[in-house]
């Protein structure tokens, strides 16, 4: 799943600043892609994407606990930055999404 330098409560406008704090999950079956680091400034001439964060498991129920921890764990910190992160933890707790009921419309109703 893609972890965006972007703000969800502001329609995923680019959240850009410097990365004080970059420290993504770990532990088995979880893996990141990443070309950031702490120190890194997140700019406006590239894409937003800061990671992708891929997990795997046996079954869906699995899989969704395993990317919710990876998610809790992940840190993203900085003056001007926000992340995804807080509307896929969202995504991952939606009943609809974890019986696999979910449309492709489905993130407009987690939005404020």
């Amino acid at each position: 799943m893609p972890v965006n330098a972007e703000d969800p409560d502001a329609g995923f406008r680019p959240a850009l600043g410097l990365l004080k704090a970059f420290r993504p999950p770990g532990g088995p079956f979880t893996r990141v892609d990443s070309g950031f680091d702490e120190g890194d400034q997140v700019s406006a001439f590239y894409d937003s994407l800061l990671a992708k964060l891929i997990v795997w498991a046996p079954d869906r129920e699995q899989a969704i606990a395993r990317a919710q921890r990876a998610l809790a764990e992940f840190v993203v910190d900085g003056p001007g930055v926000h992340t995804t992160i807080p509307v896929l933890r969202r995504l991952l707790a939606e009943p609809a999404f974890v019986e696999g009921r979910h449309t492709t419309r489905f993130v407009e109703g987690l939005l404020p």
